[in-house]
């Protein structure tokens, strides 16, 4: 039992990477190739790549993904009642005359930052406590 619990971590793991190596080169378009035949294969090599890459730096990979969405689900709970869950569009209310997307984005980012130190600084000084013993 142990030993799948073992297995599915380490390809939970590879899937994060995987899907984080895809939204990434989705999110590069320009380099992405025309052709959708060929644009299929660069998107199955980034999620490889990110897959892999992802398993090459685990802690960090997994702290980075729960404090982003960590920053997520606190950004989103508290915009909900300026309007949608996300708030990005055309149609999105002003807080305190700045728009709620672009408060809503510095708010998320911010989060994030401060949940990746706080995650890196607690489990770094749990590293050093275990390796005194």
């Amino acid at each position: 039992l142990a030993f799948l619990v073992l297995a599915l971590y380490r390809v939970g793991v590879f899937l994060l990477g995987a899907t984080a190596g895809v939204l990434a080169a989705l999110a590069l378009p320009q380099f992405l190739p025309a052709d959708p035949g060929t644009r299929a294969l660069a998107l199955i090599a980034a999620g490889i790549v990110g897959g892999l890459l992802s398993r090459l730096v685990e802690r960090l990979a997994l702290t980075l993904v729960t404090a982003v969405v960590g920053g997520l689900m606190i950004s989103s709970a508290v915009f909900r009642p300026a309007g949608d869950a996300i708030p990005l569009g055309s149609h999105v209310p002003e807080v305190g005359g700045i728009p709620a997307d672009r408060l809503f984005l510095g708010t998320w980012a911010v989060l994030a930052v401060l949940g990746l130190v706080v995650q890196l600084g607690l489990t770094r000084r749990r590293g050093q406590a275990n390796a005194g013993k």
